[in-house]
This record gives structure tokens, C-alpha cells and sequence, in this order.
């Protein structure tokens, strides 16, 4: 779409429309470009960061964009900033696609 590419595992036709959602907890957060068997790798800047008691949501200003959420070790881990640059990984089999 206009607002980015993602590899996705659905059984829809190619050209239905469809909606996408990812569960924040489906997207892992690294500093460097990771290796995996994740589909989709997505450089992406940190918009801001909500936190919400043990647990951290962070906005990314990626193509698309994204909230991915992580526990409070892995944002201290990552040492987690505004406009910090990271990487977001999702597995295609981790996005679920509806009809619309």
C-alpha cells in the first residue's frame, strides 16, 4: 500500500482488500539490523514511548507504521529513546489479514 509493504500468510486472493493487524507483542525490537527467519525487517525511529506498568508501548514512525510493545528489561536493555533508530521484526505467519 501507500503506506508500506509487508509479507503476510493468508489464504485471500491476491487483489481482495483486506485489513492487517499486528498484536504489538508480535513485534520485536533490536538495535542493529536483525537475522532470523522473520519476513519482515523494517527500520524504523522511535515516535514516543507509553509506559504502562511492567510494560513499555512504543511508536514507530516506520513504513507502515507500527506499536510494538516490550517489558520494562528490554526497554532498559535497548536503552529506548525518542527518535532512537531500531529495528522491527514481525513473522508473516504473526499478522493477521481479514477480508475487508
Amino acid at each position: 500500500t501507500s503506506d508500506g509493504e509487508l509479507v503476510i500468510a493468508s489464504d485471500l486472493e491476491p487483489g481482495t482488500d483486506a485489513l492487517a493487524t499486528i498484536h504489538p507483542r508480535a513485534i520485536v525490537l533490536s538495535r542493529g539490523k536483525p537475522s532470523g527467519s522473520a519476513r519482515n525487517m523494517l527500520e524504523a525511529t522511535v515516535a514516543d514511548l507509553d509506559l504502562e506498568g511492567d510494560r513499555v508501548r512504543v511508536l514507530l514512525n516506520a513504513r507502515p507504521a507500527l506499536t510494538a510493545e516490550v517489558t520494562m528489561e528490554a526497554f532498559e536493555e535497548l536503552d529506548l529513546q525518542r527518535t532512537q533508530l531500531v529495528w522491527a521484526s514481525v513473522k508473516a505467519t504473526q499478522i493477521e489479514v481479514y477480508p475487508a
